[in-house]
């Protein structure tokens, strides 16, 4: 089987949020392939980023990042907030009444907490 069949079902997948035998007439690729090839790419992402960038805040990070607000005359301010409204152009069917906005667009509210490196601390998804 051919490698970019496989990174292109486990991609396909997160992607478009399908299911596993979704893939086989995309791909080319039975179901447990997919399962496979995705659970590889999960761990290969988490062997790569997990120590520097999926972990909890430690007091160190939050007392630096305290000290580079502060020096930039922001003081108290740990990092800064910021939310948008995304349109949800694939949204399920069934989904559709839930995720309206105000003006009758599918949508989502992506909302995130970064400091200036932009390293995300925080992320919360919402309805409109």
């Amino acid at each position: 089987m051919n490698f970019i069949q496989k990174c292109t079902s486990a991609l396909h997948m997160l992607a478009y949020n399908q299911a596993a035998n979704a893939c086989n007439e995309y791909c080319r690729i039975g179901q447990n392939t997919s399962h496979e090839c995705l659970k590889r790419l999960v761990k290969a992402i988490r062997e790569v980023f997990e120590l520097e960038f999926f972990r909890q805040l430690t007091q160190a990070n939050l007392e630096k990042q305290m000290r580079v607000n502060a020096d930039r005359r922001w003081l108290g301010m740990f990092a800064s907030l910021d939310s948008m409204h995304y349109c949800w152009k694939n949204c399920h069917v069934a989904w559709q009444g839930s995720f309206i906005d105000k003006d009758g667009n599918k949508s989502i509210i992506l909302e995130a907490i970064a400091n200036q490196r932009l390293w995300i601390w925080h992320a919360y998804f919402s309805l409109s």
